[in-house]
């Protein structure tokens, strides 16, 4: 018989709603009770009800990462959002791109849930050869980087590009104090937008007949 507590069923309903991405490395607590059938009954009857559902990527008994959807495209306002999601991983693929080009070039391994990114073994590889320090520059031309436009110092640059994809739920530090950072499982539902966008070559508007990125649950 499952063990959860009401607090659980809140905590994880007001976490999905807000659109944050519940896997081992950010809410390993949490993630083991989404895999339970009767703490995902009681989430979903909370998510339902206003017009969502849990989702997400990965196989049925191996899940990488779970997030809230939408249930339904009928009502326009869900459309527009639905649209405005796209339109904006859309807008910021070319920089996410860029990162992990950087990142798998810079010797610091696969771009997968639970791959890890070295601040000082990065920065090292980086310094250590040309072409890496010009991809690092031509990060800040992307506009999801473009905080470290100003930033002269290799290493202050490379802190604020891995600090925006902290903030955007791609990274998680190992320990509070750590400069050794996790991809988390939102990596693999970025990874299946850009599949999904990629097969569909552009993405505009969500024409009422296209609805294959709502129906596979990844909005």
């Amino acid at each position: 018989m499952s063990a959860f507590t009401a607090d659980e069923s809140r905590t994880a309903c007001h976490l999905l709603l807000g659109q944050t991405f519940i896997c081992p490395l950010t809410y390993p607590e949490l993630f083991q009770l989404l895999r339970d059938s009767e703490f995902v009954s009681a989430v979903n009857t909370t998510l339902n009800g206003l017009g969502y559902k849990l989702s997400q990527v990965g196989d049925a008994d191996n899940p990488e990462v779970f997030f809230c959807a939408v249930m339904s495209m009928d009502d326009q306002r869900d459309r527009q959002h639905v649209e405005k999601r796209l339109l904006e991983m859309r807008d910021q693929i070319g920089a996410f791109i860029d990162f992990f080009r950087l990142v798998d070039h810079a010797g610091q391994g696969g771009v997968v849930s639970g791959g890890e990114v070295s601040f000082s073994k990065l920065l090292l590889a980086i310094e250590g050869h040309r072409p890496y320090l010009d991809q690092l520059r031509d990060l800040q031309a992307h506009k999801l980087f473009d905080g470290s436009k100003n930033v002269t110092d290799n290493g202050e640059r490379l802190k604020r590009v891995l600090k925006v994809m902290h903030d955007q739920g791609y990274l998680v530090r190992r320990n509070a104090s750590s400069t050794v950072y996790a991809f988390t499982g939102k990596i693999a539902y970025l990874q299946r937008i850009m599949s999904w966008l990629a097969d569909h070559h552009r993405i505009e508007v969500i024409k009422p007949e296209d609805r294959s990125a709502f129906q596979e649950g990844l909005l």
